[in-house]
């Protein structure tokens, strides 16, 4: 199952029934007012990832600087504050999400119930150079439970050790 929204798409293992939607009555941070959700169905297992693959030329304008990904997100309650990871990293393709890592950064952000900002900062190391993907991707996993889900909004990548303020810009900019 694949979903795609501005560029992000989403997936998961095996038989795991996941549904994506655009929220639009829950968050409003700096005048925009949607988030995406990323729900597994009661009673199936297994991990779902919320993915951005960015092309060989945005690495390129990262690798050996500083970086900082920044994001709003809050949780269902029956997906504990623990069972999402953010990953930042590069791969060996741009063009589709894969396991075949150069350089993963994985963050445990201690999810609530409430909307929370989120930053984590990393140096693309030399070991990237081998890389032509980068991707940024939010991924759980739970058993159990009717509301496991997550939902992201306001997700900025950017040069520098410090997240600014969210900035939208149309796709064609």
């Amino acid at each position: 199952m694949l979903f795609r929204s501005d560029r992000w798409y989403s997936s998961s293992n095996g038989g795991v029934n996941v549904t994506w939607n655009k929220q639009s009555n829950g968050f409003d941070q700096n005048g925009k007012a949607n988030s995406i959700r990323v729900q597994r169905a009661s009673g199936s297992s297994g991990r779902f990832y919320l993915t951005q693959l960015m092309e060989t030329s945005v690495l390129n304008l990262c690798r050996g600087k500083t970086v900082t990904l920044s994001y709003w997100a809050k949780r269902g309650s029956d997906l504990a504050s623990s069972d999402m990871v953010t990953r930042v990293g590069t791969q060996t393709s741009e063009t589709s999400r894969d396991d075949n890592k150069i350089e993963f950064n994985d963050y445990t952000p201690s999810l609530t119930t409430s909307w929370q900002k989120f930053s984590h900062s990393l140096t693309l190391t030399s070991t990237s150079d081998s890389a032509s993907g980068f991707l940024v991707e939010f991924i759980a996993e739970r058993a159990g439970g009717t509301n496991v889900w997550y939902e992201i909004a306001q997700v900025q990548l950017e040069i520098g050790s410090t997240a600014t303020t969210f900035e939208y810009r149309p796709y064609g900019t």
